[in-house]
């Protein structure tokens, strides 16, 4: 599985369980970016590759960020099929209120 995300956090951590066992806890960091002089906000981009075996799996994805003002999940069932790998793109909207996430294009191996 690769997993893409972007993101507009200035800290938070990342955290993937597949079929309840955690797998994955990563560290999120956004750089600072200005916004029309004034405001500022932070953007992101992570990659991770995750090995799961073939089969279907549960796939719990948690954002969160270390004072918990933001703590986002989501889960899905996913199918694997030997030999292929999966892209799924996280992304969360501009105010971090909103995890969302979408397959890409299996790439068969």
């Amino acid at each position: 599985l690769e997993l893409s995300v972007e993101h507009q956090f200035e800290e938070a951590t990342l955290s993937v369980w597949v079929d309840n066992q955690l797998v994955l806890t990563r560290p999120l960091h956004g750089g600072s970016q200005k916004k029309l002089v004034v405001f500022k906000g932070f953007h992101g981009r992570d990659q991770e590759s995750l090995k799961i075996a073939s089969g279907t799996h549960e796939l719990h994805l948690r954002a969160q960020t270390s004072d918990q003002s933001i703590d986002l999940f989501k889960t899905m069932t996913a199918d694997f099929a030997p030999g292929e790998d999966k892209m799924l793109q996280v992304t969360f909207d501009k105010h971090n209120t909103e995890m969302r996430i979408a397959w890409h294009q299996a790439i068969a191996q």
